[in-house]
């Protein structure tokens, strides 16, 4: 009678540890979630107020300077543009001349990389190196992710490029002009020349790609008289094949459109204040898809979400209202002056 006891409980043990084995094994993988957004916040050049807000959207919370709160000290001058990859936060700070790393979950510092006199504006990752493009220089900057140091100084590109885009071993330059520029630079990632330059149309600036693979870019337009509206050029958007860089399609935009995402098969950009959504396959574009007074824009691609940025006056702190793909408005949160880069941390 205790032998079949023991025995039963032998087999009730064995058959508990094999089934806590197979639960084990079947784990399901963790469903990816939006931990915070980055709102990097110009602020007013010459003035040293940059500020970087994050957002936690579980709480509906959004925590002003973070950078200062954890670190002690100020941002900088102009923030301009902000990555992440992995659990590092790359920060582009315009008239500091530096690139601020910073830890994605705790916020704290983790080096600068100083650019004396470079004018860093927007920034692009490529495996273990960052490139950033010079205002005023007409230059790439190329930075060695791994040492936080610069690996070459100036890659020559074309006058005052502003958006840069990383894909297929490639690296993509908007050589704005200001709006009299035309050209797109291509450099190789593997040996950091200029292997093409591509012409589009007056004041190429932003850059996105959709579900094609096709690169899309933002063109502005010129300005020509400032004070003669006459003799502006419309802003288009032109798709560029990124395996022989040749331009596959074009759509026309009109006035002077900033800012570029793409989700699916809709491209997104702001004119006179407007959110525009532009049906890439039909182009068909709706000029009042979001109403506003709109400064910047993101998007969640995870829960299919933009974030519409309002500057206000440019003075006082802005505004980021946040709206689903159908343009219903959602919520909104408080940021800093001038909030002009998104972030997303998954």
């Amino acid at each position: 009678m205790k032998r079949s006891k023991l025995i039963s409980v032998i087999i009730l043990t064995i058959a508990v540890i094999l089934n806590g084995c197979k639960k084990s094994e079947n784990i399901p993988p963790e469903i990816p979630k939006l931990k915070g957004v980055y709102v990097l916040n110009e602020g007013n050049f010459g003035r040293n107020n940059s500020t970087l807000t994050y957002y936690v959207p579980d709480s509906n919370l959004a925590y002003e300077d973070v950078f200062y709160m954890v670190n002690g000290r100020g941002l900088g001058d102009t923030g301009n543009d902000i990555v992440i990859s992995g659990n590092k936060v790359y920060i582009v700070v315009n008239n500091s001349d530096k690139i601020e790393i910073i830890e994605s979950k705790t916020h704290k510092s983790l080096g600068t990389i100083l650019t004396p006199q470079a004018s860093p504006y927007k920034i692009t990752l490529s495996g273990n190196k960052g490139y950033v493009t010079n205002l005023y220089r007409g230059a790439v900057t190329v930075i060695d992710l791994t040492t936080n140091t610069i690996l070459i100084d100036t890659i020559k590109v074309g006058n005052n490029p502003t958006g840069i885009f990383a894909i297929n071993d490639k690296v993509y330059v908007a050589n704005s002009g200001f709006g009299y520029g035309k050209t797109v630079s291509v450099i190789d990632a593997r040996t950091n020349k200029v292997i093409k330059t591509i012409t589009l149309w007056d004041g190429p600036d932003a850059f996105a790609v959709d579900q094609m693979n096709r690169l899309w870019v933002l063109c502005y337009g010129s300005y020509g008289d400032w004070q003669n509206p006459n003799d502006d050029t419309d802003g288009k958007l032109y798709a560029i094949d990124i395996n022989t860089d040749a331009v596959v399609d074009s759509i026309l935009i009109g006035g002077h459109p900033s800012r570029l995402v793409i989700f699916e098969d809709y491209a997104y950009t702001i004119k006179n204040g407007n959110i525009v959504r532009i049906n890439l396959k039909t182009k068909d574009r709706n000029e009042n898809f979001i109403q506003g007074n709109f400064y910047s824009i993101g998007i969640d691609v995870l829960n299919k979400l933009l974030y519409c940025a309002d500057a206000k006056d440019y003075v006082q702190k802005g505004e980021v209202y946040i709206y689903d793909l159908s343009g219903k408005f959602v919520k909104k949160f408080q940021a800093g002056v001038i909030p002009g880069s998104f972030a997303f941390a998954y």
